[in-house]
């Protein structure tokens, strides 16, 4: 099945609003079907997996939604996606206001595909806003009061969406981008670690992958690599029998007097006086 969305649609629109909800709902499916939107909306559109996959066509390239994925179109984006025979769950909304977009910008929610943290309440949030959408959707009475006041509540479900969804992203990303570092500088702490390629790897600046890694762990890459090569050097120099040249080399230094001022700012001794603890 395929759906044209740009035949009239009553709800493809830009709200004088602030914030507001043009319409969402669930898709429930085990057919093939697809949706084009050839000049795409007037408004924001959230595509969000709970179950399957959908497939995104973008600028002749597929890019495959897994469940706890997100798609935001941006207004007047060519929209292009599909669902497979397989059992598929997926939640969708259309949003618009003056708003909105000083909002996205404020909490970084760029157009495309965000991988968003398994354990979230933006099912939740979805089926908030979507008992709110029903009740207005229904009533064609402008004046009519409990309409109104559903118009009021979901634009603040908006907002608190839209929020969640930047926490969630936060901290999938804050785990992804951590977790490599640390595991190679805990298995390495002898090799070279370059900053700049583990932030490229993530599609992140410098600055930007230093202020992720910083929010999980409470240091930066660098001072989380000097905290685990002096651990490991304490190691060396309890367990074997290593002089302060080797020991350095093992972790990293190749200047055994450089190793050993950065041992003793971090321990308050030498790694001589340190050793003597304990032989």
């Amino acid at each position: 099945m395929i759906y044209n969305g740009n035949m009239k649609d009553k709800t493809d629109f830009k709200s004088e609003k602030a914030f507001y909800v043009n319409s969402c709902g669930i898709t429930h499916t085990s057919d093939d079907y697809s949706v084009i939107r050839e000049f795409g909306r007037n408004d924001f559109h959230i595509l969000y997996v709970t179950k399957g996959n959908c497939y995104i066509e973008k600028e002749n390239s597929i890019i495959t939604l897994d469940e706890n994925d997100i798609f935001i179109y941006y207004p007047h984006e060519m929209q292009m996606y599909s669902f497979d025979s397989k059992e598929n769950i997926s939640y969708w909304i259309h949003f618009s206001g003056y708003e909105v977009e000083n909002l996205l910008l404020q909490l970084n929610l760029t157009a495309g595909k965000h991988r968003l943290d398994e354990f979230n309440n933006i099912s939740a949030l979805f089926n908030s806003i979507q008992k709110e959408y029903s009740t207005y959707s229904i009533i064609k009475d402008e004046t009519n009061q409990k309409a109104k006041i559903s118009k009021i509540k979901n634009g603040g479900l908006l907002i608190e969406l839209l929020s969640n969804i930047r926490l969630s992203i936060n901290q999938i990303d804050n785990k992804e981008i951590s977790s490599k570092f640390i595991d190679n500088v805990n298995r390495f702490p002898e090799k070279n670690f370059d900053i700049d390629f583990y932030a490229e790897s993530e599609n992140l600046s410098r600055s930007r992958y230093n202020y992720l890694f910083k929010q999980e762990t409470g240091l930066s890459p660098k001072q989380y690599l000097i905290n685990s090569r002096i651990a490991k050097s304490e190691w060396y120099l309890k367990h074997t029998d290593l002089n302060i040249s080797q020991i350095a080399e093992n972790v990293g230094y190749t200047d055994a007097l450089y190793f050993s001022r950065i041992f003793k700012k971090k321990n308050g001794v030498s790694p001589i006086n340190y050793l003597k603890k304990f032989k």
